[in-house]
């Protein structure tokens, strides 16, 4: 294992590996094991991992210290966010594609081999499926990759962690992850990472598996604090997308009627108003916008329905 405390030259050592996988982690010194255990176990070995500690106070430094395996280069930062984190993995990284891995997921044995043999440089990008479970194994869903729309630039595709391998250049000249963005990094990267991809002509290539598995809470409930970074995340998205959003109605009108739910949620109702109205323009014959809508201008009404119980962004109400 090798400890970096700045990124080092590219060609330092003169070992570019197909792959760099970064996994990134902040107090969760008890899952950390698992997910590095399932990677450094697959099939296909042509590969780094780039271990990024953002700050913990846990123990989890202790937890990388005790990992012994020439594959593993282990970063620490001060604690600045998951964006930033995944930045500083990438800056680390010197394989050609880049994949990420959340601290609490776990690769299934043949991830990196089925990426791996489809990136061969031609490609600007590698996506596969993923199974979404509860975390008694219990499966939730499985996505595979598929058409994204006009709004993704018309690419088939599936973009959350551990589900896409990016070409580093690529990822580096898109911009890498927005810091600060507390949710949908993964979306708002696509929207910026495919458009240049478009212009460019560049092949997304595909899996038809499910390759990695991506563990998801029970509840279905969830904070305001959670609540509130949600909404925030999709304004951000609304803001800074809106134009390429609205080349899909039903996309834009989704995510417009997320950010106003939210903003019900967290009792901003002109906030709300504003978003649902954009909902409904953008699709005018889905009933449930209009409902959304009418709830948000009669706030008594709208309170009684979203506050008794606060849900993710999956289940709006």
């Amino acid at each position: 294992m090798v400890v970096d405390t700045l990124p080092p030259p590219m060609d330092a050592s003169g070992f570019t590996p197909p792959l760099s996988v970064v996994i990134c982690t902040y107090n969760r010194a008890h899952l950390l094991p698992s997910a590095v255990a399932s990677v450094l176990g697959q099939g296909y070995t042509d590969f780094e991992l780039v271990l990024v500690d953002d700050g913990s106070t846990d123990g989890t430094a202790e937890v990388i210290a005790s990992i012994d395996d020439p594959r593993i280069r282990a970063v620490r930062q001060e604690n600045q966010g998951l964006s930033v984190a995944r930045n500083t993995g990438v800056a680390h990284a010197r394989g050609r594609y880049v994949v990420f891995l959340d601290d609490d997921d776990r690769a299934l044995p043949d991830w990196l081999a089925r990426l791996g043999e489809l990136v061969d440089g031609e490609c600007a990008a590698v996506c596969c499926g993923e199974v979404l479970a509860q975390e008694d194994g219990q499966v939730v869903r499985t996505m595979l990759p598929h058409p994204l729309g006009p709004a993704f630039a018309d690419y088939s595709g599936w973009f959350v962690p551990g589900t896409f391998a990016v070409r580093r250049d690529l990822y580096e000249e898109a911009g890498g992850f927005t810091p600060g963005l507390e949710h949908l990094h993964h979306t708002e990267f696509a929207l910026r990472f495919l458009t240049i991809c478009r212009a460019r002509g560049l092949e997304v290539r595909t899996v038809d598996a499910a390759l990695v598995v991506r563990h998801v809470g029970g509840d279905r409930r969830t904070s305001v604090q959670n609540v509130g970074k949600i909404q925030r995340s999709m304004e951000y998205l609304l803001a800074h997308h809106g134009e390429q959003l609205a080349r899909d109605g039903w996309i834009l009108a989704q995510y417009s009627a997320i950010a106003g739910v939210g903003a019900a949620q967290m009792d901003d109702f002109r906030t709300a108003r504003h978003h649902l109205r954009r909902a409904v323009r953008a699709r005018p014959r889905d009933p449930k916008h209009w409902a959304r809508l009418v709830l948000a201008t009669v706030p008594p009404l709208g309170r009684r329905v979203w506050r008794r119980s606060i849900t993710t962004a999956g289940s709006m109400g």
